[in-house]
C-alpha cells in the first residue's frame, strides 16, 4: 500500500486509503484530530475517519514511527496565523486527548451501570383477569425477562400500570418479553383468565 499525504490549503489530503488503497480523502484542518495507537494514527475530522499505518506512507518519506506521522500532519495544521506545527497545534492535540479521555471515562461509567451484578427469579399470577398487577415491589433492576407460564390457556399482556388486553405486549404460553427498566414495580401484567401469569428473571 502506498499512502501520500499532502497539504491542500484548508484540508489535508491523504491518498491511497481504504481496503484497496483507492480512496483519496480531504480532511478539514479546522476539525482534524489525531490519535496515536502503536504503529498507526487515527485521523478524523468528524466526517471522515481512517487509520493510517506509518509504514504504508511513502510521502513524506523517512517516517520512523507513528509519532513522526502525527507530527508531520500536525505541521500542516494552522497555528492561528499560518505556518505549521507550533505550540497552538500541540495545544489542540492535548485538547483532543483530554476530550477522548473524558469520553472514555463516561463510557466506562455507563457500561458499568448497565452490567448486572445478580439475577433473581420469581413468578407472578394475575388474581383477577382485567386487573393489572405489578411483577413485584419496588426493586432496583437493570432488566427483566418475562416468560408466560407453560400452563397458561390464555394470553398474558405486559406493560406499564395501565396495561390491558388492548394495549399490552401479548405473550402466549412460553413466549418471552425482555424489558430494560430501572424498577421491577414499573412492570405490570394482565391476563385473559384468573390465576394465569408469568415467571421472570430480573438483573440487578
Amino acid at each position: 500500500m502506498s499512502i501520500v499525504i499532502t497539504d491542500e490549503g484548508a484540508a489535508v489530503r491523504i491518498t491511497g486509503l481504504g481496503r484497496d488503497g483507492d480512496k483519496d480523502v480531504d480532511f478539514t484542518k479546522d476539525d482534524l484530530s489525531l490519535t496515536v495507537d502503536d504503529d498507526r494514527v487515527a485521523v478524523s475530522d468528524g466526517r471522515n475517519s481512517y487509520v493510517v499505518v506509518y509504514t504504508d506512507v511513502t510521502t513524506p518519506a523517512g517516517l520512523t514511527s507513528a509519532e513522526d506521522l502525527r507530527d508531520f500532519i500536525n505541521g500542516l495544521l494552522p497555528t492561528g496565523g499560518g505556518g505549521g506545527g507550533g505550540d497552538a497545534t500541540a495545544a489542540n492535540q492535548a485538547t483532543q486527548i483530554s476530550l477522548a479521555t473524558d469520553t472514555n471515562t463516561k463510557l466506562d461509567t455507563l457500561i458499568a451501570a448497565q452490567v448486572a451484578g445478580s439475577i433473581t427469579s420469581g413468578f407472578k399470577d394475575v388474581a383477577t383477569a382485567g386487573t393489572a398487577e405489578a411483577l413485584g415491589v419496588s426493586t432496583a433492576i437493570v432488566e427483566v425477562i418475562v416468560t408466560a407460564k407453560e400452563a397458561n390457556t390464555g394470553t398474558i399482556y405486559v406493560g406499564g400500570a395501565g396495561v390491558a388486553s388492548t394495549n399490552g405486549t401479548p405473550l402466549e404460553a412460553e413466549e418471552v418479553a425482555i424489558i430494560s427498566i430501572d424498577d421491577l414495580a414499573k412492570v405490570f401484567i394482565d391476563s385473559d383468565f384468573n390465576g394465569e401469569g408469568v415467571t421472570f428473571n430480573y438483573l440487578a
